[in-house]
């Protein structure tokens, strides 16, 4: 049987291993304010010191955003700007003007199951256990926490493992990305917010998913002709994108350029054998350009397809040359 004092100890101990768990890390932890057009603070971010004067933080976290002041223990401090990149993890490196920042401990490595928590610096821990370990660390959560990205996740020895990237609405766990001791940043210099934005930007623009948002774009504003010239750009890149010709096909059935429309329909069709979808645009191409017997060809191979979105598009098609024949 215990004793009393020991009991009395025990309780002590408990009682100060969970007041350093819950306090761990905050002089370590930036709280990146942000502002808008007008000067109103629209939020908050957060962000891990590095170094004495380098913060770890996501990658969007001054997605419009005009101005941004950092916070660490009740004070305010200038970001002199954004000094390095990691595009492939999406965390970035920015420079404070000050020094003398707590730096971080970064854990080596981490493992499922592992008890972790997430820190708001003056409040209590939120404790989480880590499910999977992919590209980013799935944490299950006892708690809501604030919706504040970047965000440090540690292990129980106080260690860094990542940063909250995204919260899953009306769920209790959120996704981390690793920052393992280590990790690499590309120098970009120092830009400020402004000059990072257009950076990042550009880059999007110039990248695979950018190109291709950029034509949905544009098609959706009715400019057939420049998405036309994108999808051609595209199309060189990748010869054998099917959804490219299918877009380029449309693009050029509203420019009135019914045989070049036909011609990457037709690719598309070679490219994609078991869709029906470009049979019922190329139906309504051979109307236009009054061929009833082409026009047939698609609706007896649209009605080949042996589903209930080709059974209406075949349906549909057959009312219109029926119309066009009568009249």
């Amino acid at each position: 049987m215990l004793s009393k004092a020991k009991i009395s100890f025990l309780i002590f101990f408990f009682l100060f291993s969970q007041l350093t768990f819950c306090t761990a890390g905050d002089d370590s932890i930036a709280i990146i304010q942000i502002y808008n057009q007008k000067d109103k603070v629209i939020g908050k971010e957060a962000g891990i010191f590095i170094s004495e004067n380098e913060v770890l933080t996501h990658y969007y976290v001054f997605s419009g955003v005009e101005r941004a002041v950092l916070k660490s223990e009740g004070k305010e401090f200038e970001i002199k700007g954004i000094c390095g990149r990691n595009t492939e993890k999406k965390l970035l490196k920015i420079k404070i003007a000050e020094n003398g920042f707590k730096k971080a401990d970064f854990a080596r490595e981490i493992k499922e199951n592992e008890k972790v928590y997430i820190k708001v610096p003056g409040e209590d821990a939120i404790r989480g256990k880590i499910i999977s370990i992919e590209d980013r660390i799935k944490i299950e959560i006892d708690s809501k926490m604030p919706k504040i990205r970047g965000l440090p996740v540690f292990n129980k020895e106080g260690q860094v493992l990542g940063i909250i990237e995204f919260f899953i609405r009306d769920k209790n766990y959120v996704y981390a990305i690793p920052t393992l001791k280590g990790i690499s940043f590309e120098n970009i210099g120092l830009l400020n917010i402004k000059e990072w934005k257009e950076k990042r930007a550009k880059g999007w623009m110039e990248s695979d998913t950018g190109k291709r948002q950029i034509i949905v774009y544009l098609m959706g504003m009715s400019k057939y002709e420049e998405a036309t010239i994108k999808l051609k750009e595209l199309i060189k890149e990748h010869p054998d994108d099917k959804e490219a010709y299918f877009k380029l096909g449309v693009c050029y059935g509203k420019s009135k350029r019914y045989r070049e429309a036909i011609e990457a329909y037709k690719k598309y069709n070679s490219l994609s054998p078991d869709d029906f979808k470009a049979h019922y645009n190329l139906g309504i191409l051979y109307i236009s350009m009054a061929d009833i017997e082409a026009a047939k060809k698609e609706y007896k191979l649209l009605k080949g397809f042996n589903s209930k979105e080709s059974a209406a598009l075949s349906d549909r098609l057959l009312e219109y040359i029926e119309k066009e024949n009568h009249e």
